[in-house]
């Protein structure tokens, strides 16, 4: 997008300006070859917003099939910008209510990909110090007062994770964040095991 606008429309805008002020008729195709980025842009704006924040979102970027993600993603911004657009001007709603099943069915796709799998139920014993290790072997080195990642200057969201009260105060952030959706750790950077997800499970369920 950003070649777009600067190796493409600018320089093109400049051209058609120059010849202008020279008195000459500009060339059309400027004008044209302009218009069709200026286009493209337009249809990728939203998709574009919402990667510049995925990594905010692992269930985005850290999904196993976040290519597929990305894909719907552009399919149901484009529609909608497309909606918008010839909202915009003036089309009746009619012509253009198409776009809003292809928004509703990407989405769903969506939604259906990013459902997280069941982990298998652990049938073990699970104490309070397993769990305590377990956060603080692959949480804890962001989700502390002081973190040990030097790329984290403060725990996220504020949820330090170092105590066995940390744990017990924070269990459902923890069950959705780490043993259902397994968006965290980000990336799994520390490296959580399925095992380890479903120990956790199984101590919060006991709470």
């Amino acid at each position: 997008m950003a070649a777009n606008v600067f190796m493409i429309i600018i320089p093109n805008q400049r051209r058609i300006v120059a010849a202008l002020l020279e008195g000459k008729e500009p060339d059309g195709r400027y004008g044209a070859i302009g218009k069709q980025r200026s286009l493209h842009n337009t249809y990728l704006t939203l998709p574009v917003l919402l990667m510049m924040v995925s990594n905010h979102y692992p269930v985005i970027s850290d999904h196993p099939q976040a290519w597929l993600l990305v894909g719907l993603i552009v399919l149901a911004g484009a529609s909608l910008r497309q909606f918008l657009v010839r909202v915009e001007v003036g089309d009746s709603q009619e012509k253009i209510a198409w776009t809003l099943p292809v928004i509703g069915g990407a989405l769903a796709l969506a939604l259906l990909i990013t459902q997280p799998e069941a982990l298998p139920a652990y049938q073990g014993e699970v104490t309070d110090a397993d769990a305590v290790g377990i956060v603080q072997t692959r949480c804890a080195s962001c989700h502390a007062a002081n973190p040990a990642d030097k790329t984290i200057k403060q725990a996220p969201k504020g949820i330090a994770l170092e105590t066995l009260d940390d744990l017990k105060r924070f269990a459902a952030q923890i069950e959705t964040q780490a043993v259902k959706s397994r968006a965290m750790p980000l990336g799994n950077k520390t490296g959580m095991t399925p095992e380890e997800r479903a120990k956790l499970g199984a101590w919060i369920g006991k709470l």
